[in-house]
């Protein structure tokens, strides 16, 4: 019974925050609680989220409202059908972002913008009775309130907070970490997260719905271990930032991230693996396969720096050039590459070799693969197969294109293609993957990069009519 109240309750203050209500011309004091040595910071523009979701119309809010009329008396849920129906009763202006931060002893804050204090004060008065959250208790010039036991409430007539503690951190006791937010509210303003540069940084992203800040160092190691974002190899990832935002829009969503570090060296370290790549040409448009595309321009030299960096990228490299020159046919790379993936498994590579003199010891590599018990025969001009533990792959080449793949490929016509496609002008990185196989509802996921740091990505829904918020939330049940 605990947990159907527990997951009901958090529905309750998730719709809050979400459904659209009056706008507010008030300052942002409320940003100020933020401490400027925050490890994550979320900006959440409550107005386009309700309206994009749908939220008031929604079957979460229906059965939220059928919820209600098991857990709380009939007057208060009159009461807080009515805050449903109209947000602005509340007295908090969701017409201003709203902000959740986590600070580096692992507690978690919600700050909102609040309009009319003496509304608020109704809604926690209400809530108590029922027995939800604690009376409130005024002291050091705050009101106070704890929800659910272990979520703390001060607010004032500009700022509400909300702060909890995760489980297994340092800081334990409601005391301290009512100390904690009591510091947050009397901060002031320029020791402030919103006085610095990560703060600016996050709000000129492009996208609005959600922008966001993080110290990587915060992001747990298992979700980093799945980051699709070329990292500086060996960095510390305390010395690593990245800002970004998300819109959400019918047919589909768009996420953007920067990356960059404040240390020297380690920017450095960024700007290098970015300078691996360059403008894409277009020239392999013609093979894409149908499933994975991916397409950048490169400079052979640079990228093989950053590859042989990787522990396990460099560990079978060593291995592949005991048979073959895997190094110097990197470094030939001058131009596009493009990787394909197919639906039946086979793949394929292409890459202009901006030299293809490299090549000329293809006799001395089949020498040097037999020795080391792998296959490599002649199957047509300037084609090889090429056996590795059972498994075959081929190789082809000419003047100027590199073939690997899974299926025999003769390069004498038609590989090199000059037509760049729209979508790909001014990248260095696309990725194409198509999802229609294997998602019902999404058509297909694009991500690219255009300059250092940045990566842009992009969720094409089938249903071009459709947001994809509204989907989520109708899959949103209690």
């Amino acid at each position: 019974m605990f947990k159907v109240r527990y997951c009901f309750w958090s529905l309750l203050v998730v719709s809050l925050m979400m459904i659209v209500s009056s706008c507010s011309d008030s300052k942002q004091d409320y940003v100020c609680v933020i401490p400027n040595d925050a490890t994550a910071v979320v900006s959440m523009d409550l107005n386009s989220l309700a309206l994009k979701s749908e939220l008031g119309s929604s079957s979460a809010i229906t059965t939220l409202k059928k919820y209600m009329g098991i857990f709380i008396s009939t007057d208060a849920r009159t009461k807080m059908e009515t805050l449903i129906n109209d947000p602005s009763l509340s007295g908090l202006d969701f017409s201003q972002p709203a902000y959740m931060f986590m600070t580096p002893n692992q507690c978690v804050g919600l700050t909102f913008k609040v309009d009319d204090c003496s509304m608020f004060e109704n809604i926690i008065e209400t809530l108590a009775r029922q027995g939800i959250c604690s009376g409130i208790k005024e002291h050091d010039g705050y009101q106070w309130s704890t929800l659910m036991d272990d979520i703390n409430i001060c607010f004032s007539d500009n700022t509400l907070l909300l702060m909890t503690q995760l489980e297994g951190t340092a800081m334990s006791g409601s005391a301290r970490l009512q100390s904690l937010m009591l510091s947050l509210m009397q901060m002031p303003s320029e020791e402030s997260f919103a006085s610095g540069d990560c703060f600016r940084r996050m709000n000129s992203q492009e996208c609005g719905d959600i922008q966001f800040y993080a110290n990587l160092a915060a992001v747990p190691s298992e979700y980093m271990q799945n980051v699709k974002l070329p990292l500086p190899v060996g960095a510390r990832y305390s010395d690593i930032q990245l800002v970004g935002g998300a819109d959400f829009n019918k047919g589909g969503a768009m996420l953007k991230t920067q990356l960059y570090s404040d240390s020297e060296k380690v920017q450095k370290m960024i700007d290098d693996i970015y300078s691996s790549f360059k403008p894409i040409e277009g020239q392999y448009t013609d093979n894409a396969g149908d499933y994975i595309c991916f397409t950048a321009g490169v400079n052979g030299g640079k990228i093989l720096n950053y590859l042989k960096a990787i522990p396990q990228v460099k560990e079978y490299l060593i291995g592949a050039n005991l048979a073959i020159d895997c190094d110097n046919i990197i470094k030939s790379f001058d131009g596009d590459i493009l990787f394909c993936m197919n639906s039946g498994n086979s793949y394929s590579l292409y890459a202009h070799m901006g030299n293809a003199d490299v090549m000329k010891d293809i006799d001395d590599w089949k020498q040097s693969a037999e020795e080391y018990g792998f296959g490599f025969s002649e199957v047509g001009s300037n084609q090889y197969r090429i056996n590795v533990d059972d498994n075959d792959w081929f190789m082809a080449y000419s003047k100027e294109t590199l073939y690997v793949g899974s299926e025999a490929r003769e390069l004498s016509n038609g590989t090199k293609s000059d037509r760049l496609p729209e979508e790909q002008k001014g990248r260095n990185i696309f990725v194409n993957v198509n999802m229609k196989d294997r998602y019902p509802l999404v058509d297909k996921v694009v991500i690219t990069s255009s300059g250092v740091g940045e990566m842009t990505y992009v969720i094409d829904m089938r249903d071009k009519s459709e947001n994809i918020l509204k989907i989520l939330l109708g899959q949103w049940k209690l």
